[in-house]
């Protein structure tokens, strides 16, 4: 199994770090993690297909993070008509939070209007959710992000013996060590700079590396991988953060970074 990070930057539009989208690669199925601008691109220049896709999960719906959703489908749809290998038959899962049905109707009414698709897709919502699906079990939780237009979520996948983790956009919760706990890889987002938490401290909406680290100490994770960047620290300036509190393996996350699990 492996986790090649498709995406690992913000909503700011840079040539080498591309909106978050993570995909885990079991072998047996190709799981997206979030929807990131470039997300489709990238999944081609990866080496992947995206009518293989068989699970997308989505935290949350700032454009960021779901905002090429809507063209991988039609990408899919168009692909297979025209390049009848690529022609998909295989049900699609999507995966969401609270209200992620709506979005999605919603999405589709205003850019994918038509519903010609030859395979099922099927839409499920998360809050402190669990579920078992083929070949694994996910368990969410809800994450304070932006609590006054939408629910966010964290994400935990157990397959087979390994377990992964992404956190999504959230400040510091409880919740994120738990949900980490033992966890093989941990995804967490880091978008708050060290400086950043030096001068203002915790911040009401997302993680700093300092805060990654706490969470990874406690839940006794085997890989930490930060995401969500900005660029605008250096890899030591995160590194030494996380040092503070976690003493295991990290990555900073750039993109077309593969990392076995």
């Amino acid at each position: 199994m492996k986790l090649v990070i498709i995406g690992s930057g913000t909503c700011i539009i840079r040539p080498n770090r591309h909106g978050p989208a993570f995909l885990l690669d079991t072998g047996k199925l190709k799981i997206l993690f979030d929807c990131g601008w470039g997300a489709g691109e990238n999944l081609v220049r990866a080496g992947y297909s995206i009518s293989e896709l068989d699970h997308i999960f989505i935290t949350h719906p700032h454009a960021d993070h779901m905002a090429s959703l809507i063209s991988l489908l039609q990408h899919t749809l168009v692909a297979g008509n025209h390049y009848p290998k690529t022609r998909r038959t295989k049900p699609l899962y999507l995966h969401g939070y609270k209200g992620f049905k709506k979005d999605y109707e919603e999405l589709r009414r205003m850019m994918f209007p038509e519903r010609v698709e030859k395979y099922p897709i099927r839409v499920l919502e998360y809050l402190n959710t669990e579920r078992s699906l083929p070949g694994f079990k996910v368990v969410s939780c809800e994450v304070p992000h932006v609590p006054r237009f939408f629910k966010a979520v964290s994400y935990r996948l157990k397959i087979g013996q390994k377990v992964f983790m992404y956190s999504g956009d959230t400040s510091w919760s409880p919740a994120l060590a738990k949900l980490a706990s033992k966890a093989d890889v941990a995804l967490l987002e880091a978008s708050v700079s060290p400086k950043m938490y030096k001068s203002l401290g915790p911040r009401p909406n997302h993680l700093s590396a300092y805060e990654c680290g706490l969470v990874a100490a406690e839940a006794i994770v085997k890989r930490l991988v930060l995401v969500h960047l900005y660029g605008t620290e250096t890899e030591q300036q995160l590194t030494r953060a996380v040092r503070k509190n976690f003493s295991g393996r990290l990555f900073v996350a750039e993109d077309f970074m593969r990392i076995n699990i």
